[in-house]
């Protein structure tokens, strides 16, 4: 990375050019290599069997630990008792990026369709499972996992194994990956 500068005298004649050249191979290749990586990503996420969609779970971190620091002991009671906070942080939570499965799944027409509804939208019973999952965070788990069923656009009830991986990172947003697995015909066999 060369870099330069012209110095001039009072009368604004060049007297003088300074000149520094700076080795940013290791930068180029971590550059690289982050570009490698996010493609891969990209490809498994795209081509995973099953449905996954991405959303930023920070509202729900943000209110488990706030009601912790507030020492609410019974976070299931306190939730029960204030239900328009579990529902305001459920809207709160947004969809980043979702898979092909998972619009074909939940039936939406596109993806951006899919991430504008959000996943939590179509799960019946979803404020039982939202509360679940918060009591998970608030317990350090790392997941949820549940039975679940989801209505598609078309109305159709799917059964799910719905997985939740909360965020690890403490970052300014922090994602969690949901994973519906479609087990609706091995219900319908057992």
């Amino acid at each position: 990375l060369p870099r330069g500068s012209l110095q001039r005298d009072a009368a604004d004649t060049p007297v003088r050019m300074l000149g520094l050249d700076t080795d940013i191979t290791d930068r180029k290749a971590a550059e690289q290599k982050l570009i490698r990586e996010t493609r891969r990503y990209h490809d498994i996420f795209a081509a995973a069997g099953v449905a996954i969609v991405e959303a930023d779970y920070t509202p729900a971190r943000q209110l488990v630990h706030r009601l912790l620091a507030d020492g609410v002991t019974d976070l299931q009671a306190h939730l029960e008792k204030h239900p328009e906070l579990m529902r305001s942080t459920m809207a709160a939570i947004r969809s980043v990026d979702a898979n092909p499965q998972a619009v074909r799944l939940v039936g939406a027409r596109t993806r951006q369709a899919l991430l504008s509804q959000g996943l939590a939208a179509a799960l019946l019973e979803g404020e039982r499972h939202f509360v679940a999952q918060l009591l998970a965070l608030a317990d350090g788990c790392k997941e949820y996992t549940s039975e679940a069923r989801i209505q598609t656009t078309q109305g159709e009830n799917r059964d799910i194994v719905l997985n939740v991986r909360f965020p690890t990172s403490a970052g300014l947003r922090q994602t969690a990956l949901l994973c519906a697995h479609d087990v609706t015909d091995l219900v319908s066999f057992q």
